[in-house]
């Protein structure tokens, strides 16, 4: 088969091990390979480079395992390798595999033959936008929950937030609900009774934190 790739690298990568197989042609067009492990802090990735540099290796290929190969491809895409993602499922369809480092061995002769589809990685700005965004829905929902919980054990306590608190961009704020509450206390109001004469203007009401009650039909 036709060499696409005559210095190339197969990684295998793990939660807290990389094993590496290089692959190239000496002078006489005899193949050589060279087979290394490696950690997974970032020492140990920035010997992984230095060791694919003294190789003269330039194209690196890598499975797609779970997140174990994004900080990997990270220090690699930072150190100026051209790299490829392998999908697994693709990886997995192809017999005589045995070890990790036979994984790695191999992948590294199917990529040499051109014989490995690459996966779609977005660049560097893309992939920070999507974590961002990622974090925002998550920080969202847990906002979401929280706010759910304290209105949950409000009413408990026989509050009724959605009754007596104002509206914050379409939300109840609790805050509204315990200043109601308080008022409440301080002068002897009872749920369901309508302020006193001699309450403040602007004391909160049945109706609503510093609003009238509604007019009877």
């Amino acid at each position: 088969m036709q060499v696409l790739y005559p210095r190339c690298c197969g990684l295998d990568v793990h939660k807290r091990s990389i094993t590496g197989c290089c692959l190239w042609f000496n002078n006489t067009r005899q193949l050589q390979e060279e087979t290394r492990q490696f950690g997974t802090h970032t020492t140990e990735l920035r010997r992984l480079a230095t060791w694919l540099r003294e190789h003269e290796v330039k194209n690196v290929v890598m499975e797609a395992t779970g997140s174990y190969w994004r900080p990997v491809w990270n220090l690699l895409e930072m150190e100026g390798f051209e790299q490829t993602l392998a999908n697994p499922q693709h990886m997995k369809a192809v017999p005589g595999r045995k070890t990790d480092k036979k994984d790695a061995r191999w992948s590294a002769d199917l990529f040499q033959h051109g014989l490995i589809a690459p996966s779609f990685v977005p660049t560097q700005q893309m992939r920070h936008l999507r974590d961002l965004t990622r974090i925002r829905t998550k920080v969202m929902q847990d906002h979401t929950r929280v706010v759910n919980r304290i209105e949950a054990v409000l009413e408990d306590t026989n509050i009724q937030v959605k009754q007596c608190g104002q509206r914050h961009h379409g939300r109840f704020r609790p805050s509204d609900a315990a200043r109601f509450a308080e008022w409440r206390a301080e002068h002897g109001e009872t749920r369901g009774t309508r302020p006193r004469a001699d309450a403040p203007q602007g004391a909160p009401t049945e109706g609503g934190l510093g609003r009238e009650p509604a007019a009877a039909p």
